[in-house]
């Protein structure tokens, strides 16, 4: 249960309307280029999402963007605008609501965390948004510093805004740092309109000191989106956090191998690893893949999450004593809602090769398949004149299937001999065990 207010189908219809002016190209195009720059190639969460004022001009940048927000009319109203396959949102509060996979960016823009108002949400806040994060993935949050220093002695509110069509000001608890925003509107009939929205205020060295409790570092800290220096005389604060790249979560360790998932910290390593003409002598004849496949396409299928195992198809591999690159490994399901069979494969850079890695790691998949994934058959295929690869299957326990033809876009040397196909069946594996 949120304390959040919840905006009803009434507020939710006039919301773009009563807040046009933040969606003035001078107030939302730095916000929107500022973001886009942290989450590179994406993909980002934004908390809150409401009608989409943020996420949709950031998605138009090709950045994928994913929002969880408390108030389905709200949610309703963004979705008259972007269809669900292009700017998926799940509806919940966004101190415990969790969506899959794991992003480069979580946001939540123009004051929204303040709508949690008890200082435990706020903490499961940052929880969440760290939670979400991959390593090195920052959380950035917008949010204005409480006026109270304007306070007379004896007044417990201070006005935001006054104008001939809107005045506003806020009450403050300071015991709880609870706090309401009143509006009153002028309507074109001459009558006034009054609503109000309950928010807890958060000084920026507490926002530090839950980004702290989530394991978050402080990265910078701005009085706006245009990079203002932040100063004791800022009325608000654009601050970023950060992830340690060291808080990488390992899907399996091996005496010398840790194998973790992918993130958009790899880019570098998957590019010199995917240049080198003798690591791709039998993926494409040796041709390097340029980095803009690589992030818009490589990446985001080693990042793919399988349902069916609950878990992706392909992990970087570390070498455990130095934390060095190695390469990846593949066990992904051929079926994208089965995981009876799963493919086997890896790819690791030249100074890897003959050391017994391709064994070591291959062989601990294949256990862990077996044993917790529900896996029945493991198969994996290569070029018949790739006489290394072969010997890896066979000393991980394949065993020869078939030769075929295989399907190459165009050929490359030693693809006129064909593929050949080796597998492992669970019980093959139980009895070796045996």
């Amino acid at each position: 249960m949120t304390s959040s207010d919840l905006w009803d189908e009434e507020t939710a219809e006039g919301y773009d309307d009563t807040s046009a002016e933040m969606f003035a190209p001078q107030v939302l195009d730095p916000a929107v280029d500022f973001l886009a720059r942290l989450a590179g190639s994406g993909p980002a969460l934004e908390f809150a999402i409401g009608t989409g004022r943020v996420a949709i001009p950031l998605t138009a940048r090709g950045i994928p963007v994913t929002g969880i927000e408390l108030s389905r009319p709200m949610a309703d109203r963004l979705r008259r605008k972007v269809p669900a396959e292009r700017l998926p949102v799940v509806i919940g509060d966004m101190a415990t609501t969790t969506v899959p996979g794991q992003f480069s960016l979580v946001y939540v823009v123009w004051n929204s965390i303040g709508n949690l108002c008890t200082q435990d949400e706020q903490v499961q806040c940052f929880r969440n948004a760290a939670r979400h994060l991959s390593p090195g993935g920052r959380f950035v949050i917008e949010l204005w510093v409480p006026g109270i220093r304007r306070f007379p002695p004896g007044q417990s509110a201070v006005p935001f805004e006054v104008t001939d069509r809107h005045v506003g000001f806020d009450t403050y608890d300071m015991v709880t740092q609870r706090g309401t925003s009143h509006h009153y509107r002028r309507q074109d009939d001459g009558s006034a309109r009054y609503g109000y929205s309950n928010f807890r205020y958060i000084w920026p060295a507490e926002c530090d000191l839950m980004a702290r409790l989530a394991g978050l570092t402080l990265e910078q800290r701005m009085a706006d989106w245009d990079g203002t220096p932040f100063t004791s005389e800022s009325e608000s604060h654009v601050s970023v956090w950060r992830k340690p790249l060291d808080a990488m979560p390992v899907f399996l360790e091996t005496e010398r191998l840790a194998l973790r998932p992918f993130t958009d910290a790899d880019v570098d390593d998957l590019f010199v690893l995917d240049s080198d003409p003798d690591v791709m002598r039998f993926v494409n004849g040796g041709r390097p893949t340029g980095r803009d496949v690589i992030e818009a396409r490589t990446l985001p299928r080693l990042r793919h999450d399988y349902a069916c195992l609950g878990t992706r198809g392909y992990w970087a591999a570390e070498e455990k004593a130095t934390g060095t690159f190695l390469g990846w490994f593949e066990f992904r399901p051929l079926d994208e809602h089965s995981p009876a069979v799963v493919e086997l494969g890896y790819r690791l850079n030249k100074a890897a090769w003959g050391k017994g890695y391709a064994t070591e790691g291959s062989r601990a998949l294949i256990d862990k398949g077996f044993t917790d994934l529900g896996v029945e058959r493991v198969t994996a295929n290569t070029m018949t004149v790739n006489t290394r690869s072969r010997r890896v299957m066979e000393k991980a326990g394949l065993s020869f299937l078939r030769t075929f033809s295989g399907d190459w876009p165009e050929a490359i040397e030693g693809s006129e001999h064909g593929e050949v196909e080796y597998e492992l069946t669970r019980a093959d594996w139980e009895q070796h065990r045996q």
